[in-house]
């Protein structure tokens, strides 16, 4: 079994800018969405939904309640920090394994690596 998708509930407002977030920051290439209101984006195969919780699909409620971890290679892990810094991005936690930031909408997301084995 695969992620098919993973949705993010945001303010109306932070649609464009989570999805800018997205694109610009993390590299992501958008889709066509079904619907106006929306931003669809590829996650190696599976889809991130970027969706306003007034759009009738959640309630704003659900926002912000879990955390995206996106794999990268960890030999990039540095890289990723200069970007991340030099576009004025807190990284607010980290571990061996991981880096934690937020998106415009307050959003928790890791970069993540496993250990490469030796």
């Amino acid at each position: 079994m695969r992620v098919h998708h993973v949705a993010l509930i945001v303010a109306d407002a932070d649609v464009e800018a989570c999805a800018r977030f997205y694109r610009d920051v993390l590299g992501l290439r958008s889709l066509d969405a079904p619907r106006d209101g929306v931003a669809w984006l590829d996650l190696d195969g599976a889809i991130l939904m970027i969706e306003p919780a007034g759009g009738g699909v959640a309630r704003a409620a659900d926002r912000g309640t879990f955390v995206l971890a996106l794999a990268i290679d960890a030999g990039e892990r540095a890289s990723w920090e200069t970007r991340l810094r030099s576009r004025g991005i807190a990284i607010e936690q980290q571990t061996a394994y991981s880096m934690y930031v937020r998106d415009p909408s307050g959003n928790r997301v890791a970069l993540s690596h496993y250990p490469v084995a030796s």
